[in-house]
């Protein structure tokens, strides 16, 4: 599995970024309150339904309503790209789902789904939450 491309929308300091990642070890750096927490926080979130905090409306950007983080990701399994695309709003719930980008088509939503594809995909062999 190798992690291709980040986007994040209004999630704490980043009203929109894409960080585009290579291929082998990535170093990530920066002066401090820069967003690099949040940049590994953003995947923890996205792809193994991990915040170090809660609710989760904490990470949406101050005066916005919703934040969104899609990882996008080139499978273990199947070597195909994939995007997981997590939602979090400052009230209510949000969505989280993985969108074939080939067949431009989810083919996983919710989080009991959106893990079971992701065990799989990531080749985890220990359970996520």
């Amino acid at each position: 599995m190798q992690i291709v491309k980040v986007v994040l929308e209004n999630i704490k300091s980043y009203r929109r970024a894409v960080i585009h990642l290579s291929q082998g070890t990535t170093a990530i750096r920066g002066h401090n309150g820069a967003g690099k927490s949040t940049l590994v926080e953003a995947i923890g979130f996205a792809l193994f339904d991990f915040l170090p905090y809660t609710p989760a409306a904490r990470f949406v950007r101050e005066g916005e309503k919703l934040g969104k983080v899609v990882v996008t990701f080139v499978s273990a399994m199947d070597e195909r790209v994939y995007d997981v695309e997590r939602r979090c709003a400052t009230s209510g719930s949000g969505a989280w789902f993985v969108i074939d980008p080939d067949l431009h088509s989810r083919v996983a939503e919710g989080k009991d789904d959106t893990l079971d594809f992701l065990r799989v995909h990531l080749d985890m062999h220990t359970s996520l939450p």
